[in-house]
């Protein structure tokens, strides 16, 4: 199985020099790279999806916090375990360490970066279309609350708007915001919010959710071209610099979110 990068990850394609943190499932050695943070789960949106039915669909999150790597169990039914016990709240992560979903195959932790916040997201690709026109002190957080339920807060200069977004308008930010700057197909928005439902549902589903972002971001004093669109593709029009993402959730007892079907 060819490696894939996780979602999540806006560090996909970038040059070797830049550094990356890496899981490998011990089977099948398929491989997930992702920078601060990484959620679990079977929901799409997460930075790495197991299509397994134990898994929960919100089911473990890695991230970095003051006290360094941590793993952490989202309240999933049948469990994470951290080297063969189970996981009780958070608990520290290092190289080698061996995590398992629900009853999925080991993930071997196979890097972490010492420090995230240096990585070298400058030598990035800037996006084409209207990010050159945008400023350069402009930057997004997307911290996420709960099961398809998150808080954005944009700040521009030292100027902070903060909002909470439910269901289909957060997961729809939620995975525009995971690879800024880059197309991604309707097909793969409407299966991201809509989950199995996706085939079912008319191409235009995807307009209302894209026209009330877009008004969301005039409010905030932005252009509404921030979210772009062709035909059969959509992409936010940021750079990745200036897009954070946390896998932070604060409240998993949903285990599913209001848009995903049983």
């Amino acid at each position: 199985m060819p490696d894939v990068p996780a979602h999540a990850a806006p560090l996909d394609g970038v040059p070797p020099a830049v550094e990356y943190c890496e899981l490998v499932e011990s089977a099948t050695r398929r491989r997930v790279r992702f920078g601060t943070s990484l959620t679990i789960g079977r929901h799409p949106t997460n930075g790495l999806c197991l299509d397994e039915p134990l898994v929960s669909s919100f089911h473990a999150v890695i991230e970095w916090g003051e006290d360094g790597w941590s793993a952490r169990d989202l309240g999933s039914l049948n469990g994470t375990s951290l080297n063969s016990r189970r996981l009780n709240g958070r608990a520290a992560l290092k190289m080698g360490d061996v995590l398992r979903f629900a009853r999925s195959q080991a993930w071997f932790v196979e890097r972490l970066v010492a420090d995230p916040s240096a990585l070298a997201c400058a030598s990035l690709e800037r996006t084409r279309g209207v990010q050159g026109s945008l400023p350069p002190d402009l930057r997004i957080e997307i911290l996420a609350l709960g099961p398809a339920e998150g808080q954005i807060t944009v700040r521009w200069g030292e100027e902070v708007q903060q909002q909470v977004l439910g269901g289909t308008l957060f997961l729809l930010l939620d995975r525009l915001g995971q690879e800024p700057g880059a197309w991604i197909t309707d097909a793969d928005l409407r299966r991201s919010l809509w989950g199995r439902r996706w085939e079912e549902l008319s191409r235009s589903a995807l307009h209302q959710p894209i026209y009330t972002l877009r008004r969301l971001f005039e409010g905030w004093g932005l252009s509404g071209v921030v979210i772009e669109k062709e035909h059969g593709a959509t992409r936010l029009t940021i750079g990745p610099c200036q897009v954070a993402r946390t896998g932070r959730v604060e409240d998993a007892a949903q285990d599913r979110g209001p848009d995903e079907p049983a």
